[in-house]
């Protein structure tokens, strides 16, 4: 047997492995780059969160694509008095970022005889756009939102007479911002107008967190803080400080069906615009009196029940 010189067999050795490394590299250098690309993903990858249905609910995340039908009310009682909301809503979530949304809502204001009543219906619609998306690395998003209420003519019975109120116009635009805690933030300001020549503006500054109660079931707290002025041919107000705080419970019965239910509480008041509530409390502008009377100064409380169906595309 011919033995080989120790350098020919390490000449040989060095130039077997160079030749294998360099059959390995690119397999190597596509799994890194296989893996470098699945981190980027997963970086840009977040859930997209519940959306709550009412109106005044302050949401800054990621939008869910599809279609979302909402049926629902909402009532109250005061010193005799009962009030009773209607709504039905649609939305269009368009994008992860872009969202429509058009509803109506009816209101019926029963008074403490039988035959006083008001009636209204409104117009309400918009739109919410997610300016800086969330992503694992960076949960925070930024959004901006747009409301209108649009109310009809207001109708007053009082059994042995009727009066008809010009509906104000009511428009809200909004500022979002979500964190990683599940915490979502607001600052609003609002405009309303009246034919009469009632004018009215606010500013609200809210803040709201998310939290589960189980695995199909979610809570919110939100807490927002107006400060309104006013201003008609009788009474001006330079000031007024209106505090709303709601509690709110989703049951998702299914992917596709979800059941809402909230109490909100106004220590001082009703405010000119109260998210749900916007179909009547805007009528608070026809001052001194007006539909609402005292409404606007002292303690409400409002229970709401709803439910929504949705369909992704």
């Amino acid at each position: 047997m011919h033995k080989l010189p120790v350098k020919a067999v390490a000449t040989a050795l060095a130039i077997t492995g160079i030749g294998a490394a360099v059959q390995a590299a690119p397999s190597f250098h596509s799994t890194l780059r296989n893996a470098a690309k699945a981190i980027q993903d997963e970086q840009k990858k977040i859930d997209v969160p519940y959306e709550w249905s009412s109106p005044n609910a302050i949401q800054a995340g990621l939008i869910q694509r599809g279609v979302s039908l909402v049926g629902g009310g909402s009532y109250a009682t005061y010193k005799g008095r009962k009030f009773e909301l209607k709504q039905e809503q649609l939305k269009a979530g368009l994008s992860d970022q872009v969202e429509l949304f058009y509803g109506r809502q009816f209101v019926l204001a029963k008074g403490r005889q039988s035959t006083s009543r008001f009636y209204d219906d409104t117009d309400y619609y918009g739109g919410r756009v997610v300016l800086k998306k969330p992503t694992t690395l960076n949960p925070t998003a930024w959004a901006i939102q747009y409301e209108a209420f649009r109310p009809g003519t207001g109708q007053i019975n009082l059994g042995s007479s009727s009066e008809t109120l010009a509906g104000p116009k009511t428009s809200v635009y909004s500022l979002n911002y979500g964190d990683k805690a599940k915490d979502q933030f607001q600052l609003s300001y609002t405009a309303v107008d009246s034919p009469a020549g009632f004018v009215a503006h606010a500013v609200s500054a809210g803040a709201a967190h998310d939290f589960d109660l189980d695995s199909n079931l979610l809570g919110r707290l939100q807490l927002a803080v107006l400060g309104q002025s006013f201003r008609g041919p009788v009474t001006t107000t330079n000031l007024e400080i209106k505090p709303i705080l709601t509690g709110s419970i989703s049951w998702n019965a299914f992917s596709w069906l979800a059941l809402e239910g909230d109490a909100t509480v106004m220590p001082a008041g009703m405010p000119f615009v109260s998210g749900d509530f916007t179909g009547i409390s805007t009528f608070a502008i026809y001052e001194p009196g007006g539909v609402v009377d005292d409404l606007r100064h002292n303690f409400l409380a409002f229970g709401s029940l709803r439910l929504i169906a949705h369909w992704n595309f």
